[in-house]
């Protein structure tokens, strides 16, 4: 009860470390990952839900439907030919000087 939604930047930095994880993970020979939850609410007893869904970790907005940056970073990753079997990773590094240590850069051929 009582529990505040979490705020637009947290589902922004949540969808930033989920790509990097994503894209660190084929490095290393991963090729399936899997998410938490869909869509997830706070308590809504008047519904039938009387215990939080845990919406932090959600792939949607629970009041809107539309997919959260949690949700675009996923369709963007598996849209047909971004990645895929026989991809080669190559050596990439941002231009950007001033914020280089804050831009995570990975270069592939498809």
């Amino acid at each position: 009860k009582g529990v505040e939604d979490s705020p637009p930047l947290y589902y922004n930095m949540a969808a930033a470390l989920y790509t990097v994880l994503l894209a660190e993970l084929t490095v290393k020979g991963v090729d399936v990952v899997g998410s938490s939850q869909y869509c997830g609410c706070p308590e809504i007893p008047e519904w039938g839900i009387n215990e939080r869904q845990y919406p932090g970790v959600s792939m949607t907005n629970w009041t809107t439907g539309s997919g959260n940056p949690r949700y675009w970073a996923l369709k963007m990753y598996n849209a047909p030919g971004n990645f895929g079997p026989g991809d080669r990773i190559v050596h990439a590094r941002s231009l950007s000087s001033s914020n280089s240590s804050r831009l995570y850069v990975q270069g592939r051929i498809t």
